[in-house]
């Protein structure tokens, strides 16, 4: 499961282990919308900041 909130970050949770996996970082205003590409591999991100939209790769999500 995916989760986005107003810290600035997304937080990926194994939810048979109840537990957080990856925790990405980077975005630069709150985080309002969150997609998730069906593999998983791809995530977009949209903030509170007009036309401030991120795309990462979930192999490289420091880079998005």
């Amino acid at each position: 499961m995916w989760s986005a909130d107003r810290d600035k970050t997304i937080l990926v949770w194994d939810l048979n282990e109840g537990r957080l996996v990856q925790k990405i970082t980077g975005f630069d205003t709150d985080i309002w919308r969150l997609a998730v590409r069906p593999d998983g591999q791809i995530i977009t991100v949209g903030g509170t900041e007009p036309y401030n939209i991120r795309v990462w790769q979930v192999n490289s999500p420091l880079t998005p």
